[in-house]
């Protein structure tokens, strides 16, 4: 069986009811968002595979697709889930090569990272040699960052945070890439690097470089579970921190990297079943955090926005106040304010 003999209409209508609008388009309130009449399905399309769009909250894809964001499901649980054969998967990527790709190429090979398998071992190497020389006598520099910002040994050796000592020039799979002097934080989920941010200290603008052919990702995003209150922030480094400081207690914190970054629907889908959110982007001048944050509250209208009080969540550790009691206070009491029972 393959993805275009999946029959999308008797998928999705035991869980949304789907009205002909005409030609080959049904539409019906969306299951992921509640919007009425904004969910639109393709189930025979002139071209390319039955599909679904909803207009609202732009959750966007195919059987897979649908499945996965329905049950919180892995790739290769949804295909199963749906009796596909990997085999028969029509990639869109690349040719499918004749040999059967390691598991964790099968994500690549969909489009849910931005490079193959040569990319990929280009970024593990360089990962791998990164962590060695943070723990060696070259890695001194990473380390007085590192404990200037808060962090603790066990934090970095949970995040395989690294150290690049020197410009570093490569080809992975055919890109050259490109990468400074500086920490090293790697963005890997189900085995899948996203992307690389190289963190710079020289004081050369933009501070934190990626690779070319990275993919848009979400920071720990494979930590999300449905009994988390997930907290999304801009940084890798404010993520770290309410990672370290929260140990213990069911809160997952994200980051998005950029104001911008993360704003895709699996990365939205990886998000939902979360029994909480929480929007805690920076305190900008320019505004751009709380721009930012009015987007995802758009797309989780029952978030909570908390506004660090400092510039972000790091800043506030730094000045000696406690991350832990300002994430429990503020979350419990705005839940029960919205009138919220989450059995605290």
């Amino acid at each position: 069986m393959n993805i275009e003999s999946v029959d999308l209409l008797a998928l999705i209508g035991p869980d949304v009811p789907l009205k002909h609008k005409g030609g080959g388009e049904y539409a019906g309130p969306c299951p992921f968002c509640g919007g009425r009449d904004r969910f639109i399905v393709w189930p025979k399309p002139d071209r390319g595979k039955p599909r679904y769009w909803c207009r609202q909250c732009q959750r966007t894809g195919d059987a897979i697709d649908y499945v996965q964001q329905r049950d919180s499901l892995d790739f290769r649980a949804a295909c199963e889930r749906l009796g596909l054969q990997l085999d028969a998967l029509p990639f869109t990527r690349s040719n499918r090569p004749a040999a059967p790709p390691r598991p964790d190429s099968r994500l690549i090979d969909r489009g849910w990272a931005a490079m193959g398998p040569a990319w990929q071992r280009g970024a593990e190497s360089f990962c791998q040699t990164s962590w060695e020389t943070l723990h060696s006598s070259q890695g001194a520099p990473g380390w007085d960052y590192l404990k200037k910002r808060g962090l603790r040994t066990g934090t970095v050796a949970a995040f395989d945070l690294g150290w690049n000592p020197a410009a570093y020039h490569a080809e992975w799979g055919g890109i050259q890439v490109y990468l400074p002097a500086g920490l090293v934080i790697p963005w890997r989920m189900e085995s899948v690097y996203w992307t690389i941010n190289v963190r710079r200290l020289d004081g050369v603008q933009p501070k934190y470089r990626k690779p070319r052919g990275s993919a848009n990702g979400l920071y720990i995003a494979g930590a999300i579970r449905p009994e988390s209150t997930v907290v999304i922030v801009e940084g890798e480094i404010d993520a770290l921190t309410i990672w370290q400081e929260t140990r213990g207690l069911p809160i997952v914190a994200v980051a998005t990297g950029s104001t911008q970054g993360a704003h895709l629907h699996r990365w939205i889908a990886r998000l939902a079943p979360a029994r909480r959110h929480v929007i805690a982007f920076d305190v900008d001048a320019n505004q751009a955090g709380q721009s930012a944050a009015k987007w995802w509250q758009g797309i989780f209208p029952d978030a909570i926005r908390l506004s660090p009080t400092a510039h972000d969540v790091n800043d506030m550790l730094l000045a000696g106040q406690s991350v832990r009691q300002w994430l429990l206070m503020n979350t419990v009491t705005k839940s029960v304010t919205k009138g919220g029972d989450h059995g605290e």
